[in-house]
């Protein structure tokens, strides 16, 4: 459950980043976005997992609109989303194009797709600490026999 936690930590962090339209692409391009990445055991493949299972939807973007809704593995959404980040770290001739409307809305897009995820886990699972009966639940059980 923790896992989840940070996870959706993670997600609500980068989003609320990717949302400021003030930060430079400095702010994306470091190794702090990878250092989370890693943390959480997010694997950098190339998209190969995400386009595996979905196809080219990862570089079209109307068709990635599409699908976005219907994707709900945790861990492709992390795969697809540090591999997406390492485009734009190491292999991109330009890597300030991470801010152009459509790259930045992109990681919006699936970010806020991983928040929700890890939201309704960790909401689902929220309890902590130790189960207690009621104290008058006996009491209550006594009544209920005798009516």
């Amino acid at each position: 459950m923790s896992d989840m936690i940070q996870i959706h930590q993670f997600a609500l962090k980068w989003l609320a980043r990717f949302r400021d339209r003030t930060n430079e692409y400095t702010e994306f391009v470091d190794h702090y976005f990878a250092d989370d990445c890693d943390k959480l055991g997010f694997k950098m493949d190339s998209g190969k997992s995400f386009k595996s299972v979905y196809g080219n939807a990862i570089s079209d973007p109307t068709t990635f609109a599409k699908i976005i809704a219907n994707v709900t593995d945790i861990d492709l959404l992390g795969s697809v989303i540090y591999s997406r980040w390492r485009y734009f770290n190491h292999w991109a001739l330009e890597p300030e194009k991470i801010i152009e409307p459509a790259n930045r809305e992109w990681f919006i897009i699936v970010l806020e797709r991983l928040a929700l995820l890890t939201k309704v886990t960790v909401e689902n699972n929220i309890f902590q600490g130790v189960p207690q009966k009621n104290p008058d639940y006996f009491k209550l059980q006594q009544l209920e026999f005798i009516l």
